[in-house]
């Protein structure tokens, strides 16, 4: 008799076998860039920047040095991370909320003794010692979340990412002048097809505005023809939704992952009262406000105009007012809704 193959246990040796190779290039780029010190030409908050070859985003690095010796490389994903973090948040609250929402890698060069135990397991697992050296580790912020390190995907990301901040900064060291950084300059690494060769210029610094696709709801579906066929409101004519955080991490089980509450509040602007309040994951932050949108509309009827504060919120739910026949409206405050975020315990 033949012996049954498990595919599924190969595949999961073979992206086990493919991730720890990622993870010595990454370490072995890492232990490059220390060698090229870099954070005695760049100062923390001096921005790099890097545009893949698709296009299709542009990724910040900033270097970072701690008072205690130890210092690392911080990883933005999109502009709207960099802001988050090098931006002026106006209140106290607006900064916890940047940081929660922000995602971001960190490349850190600390002494053994503070590297995270999950890293020294993965070095034990890949053989990799580096003396009584620095030693670089990785994590990971995604948003909603607080930290950890970087696994699948995320590794070959950062690894990518890394290796372009690598050559943005070999540029520097072979003839590039450094960017006038206090002036507004930055270091750009980009693709140039016309040329088809990898770029490495001195840009004005500007970061692009928001830009979010548009969470498009298909004419044929069932729940937008439901929703098409609630009526118009007579008394709620006016709604405002908003979403925020607990500020307290919560962990469903010892082996999951802690993360803060998304809550989503919808309230008649008029009158005050809140019309829906759901809470989710953080990932399931785009089903939780449509959900909340749907139970505000299926109690109350088709509103004349929805009120938003935030890019992101209007991005998500442009389409879906446009198709409902809602007027959406961008606006600075949100008095109702942000008083039932409160009521919930959310900021």
């Amino acid at each position: 008799m033949g012996k049954r193959i498990d595919s599924q246990k190969l595949r999961r040796r073979e992206q086990r076998r493919n991730e720890n190779g990622g993870w010595r290039t990454l370490l072995a780029c890492a232990a490059e860039i220390a060698s090229m010190d870099p954070w005695e030409r760049l100062g923390s908050g001096d921005p790099i920047a890097y545009i893949p070859q698709s296009g299709d985003r542009m990724i910040f690095f900033s270097c970072v040095l701690d008072m205690d010796d130890s210092f690392g490389i911080m990883v933005f994903p999109s502009p709207a991370d960099y802001r988050r973090t090098n931006g002026q948040s106006a209140s106290a609250r607006q900064e916890t909320r940047d940081y929660i929402e922000m995602t971001a890698y960190s490349v850190n060069f600390t002494r053994k003794e503070d590297v995270p135990p999950e890293n020294l397991q993965l070095y034990k697992r890949l053989s990799v010692d580096f003396g009584d050296g620095m030693w670089p580790w990785a994590a990971c912020k995604p948003c909603g979340y607080t930290g950890r390190m970087p696994r699948g995907e995320e590794v070959f990301d950062l690894l990518d990412c890394l290796g372009n901040f690598h050559m943005a900064l070999k540029a520097l060291e072979t003839g590039l002048r450094q960017p006038d950084f206090a002036n507004g300059e930055m270091l750009l690494r980009y693709y140039s097809p016309e040329r088809k060769l990898w770029q490495n210029v001195i840009a004005p610094f500007d970061l692009p505005p928001f830009e979010r696709s548009p969470l498009e709801m298909r004419a044929d579906s069932p729940k937008l023809k439901a929703l098409r066929a609630l009526p118009t409101a007579q008394e709620v004519r006016r709604v405002e939704l908003d979403f925020g955080w607990l500020p307290e991490l919560h962990q469903e089980n010892a082996r999951d992952e802690p993360f803060y509450p998304l809550v989503v509040a919808l309230a008649d602007r008029e009158t005050g009262r809140e019309l829906s309040c759901h809470t989710c994951r953080p990932e399931e932050m785009m089903d939780c406000i449509l959900t909340a949108w749907a139970v505000a509309l299926r109690e109350n009827g088709i509103p004349q105009t929805l009120y938003v504060s935030r890019d992101e919120t209007a991005a998500l739910l442009a389409d879906f007012a446009q198709k409902l026949g809602v007027k959406l409206k961008r606006v600075k405050r949100l008095p109702a809704a942000g008083r039932a975020l409160r009521d919930a315990g959310a900021g």
